[in-house]
């Protein structure tokens, strides 16, 4: 239960292009072409966009010591 809380705090401290990017990529399991649609851009720019989620999430779960 605090681990959640913990990752639902870190999640909410992502970009909202952030979260979006990564509720589509694994929370909806859409590939990156069907994200890039939804979102409006280039395959390219949503692996970047997600690498940067994650790597934001990663840091921020970090600093909450988990």
């Amino acid at each position: 239960a605090e681990q959640q809380a913990a990752v639902r705090a870190a999640l909410a401290r992502l970009t909202p292009e952030q979260q979006n990017v990564l509720a589509l990529r694994f929370g909806s399991s859409y590939s990156l072409e069907e994200t890039a649609g939804l979102m409006g851009k280039k395959a390219n720019a949503i692996k970047a966009l997600q690498f940067r989620a994650l790597a934001a999430l990663r840091r921020h779960l970090e600093e909450a010591a988990l």
